[in-house]
């Protein structure tokens, strides 16, 4: 199989603002990957979603 078949699931990144976390530690760099549908189904059973406006899911 060649690289033109491979999707690609993470994606490197590069803050153009620094994130500084609660320690003070600055953070620029990261790794995104794609949502699967367990992401997705896991989101939309949380108590905590639910009761979220800007993460509901209307069906």
């Amino acid at each position: 199989m060649n690289n033109q078949n491979v999707l690609q699931t993470e994606f490197n990144f590069i803050l153009p603002k620094s994130l500084i976390d609660t320690s003070g530690k600055v953070h620029r760099q990261g790794v995104m990957r794609l949502a699967t549908a367990r992401n997705e189904i896991c989101v939309q059973q949380d108590h905590v979603s639910k009761k979220t406006s800007l993460w509901r899911v209307e069906s």
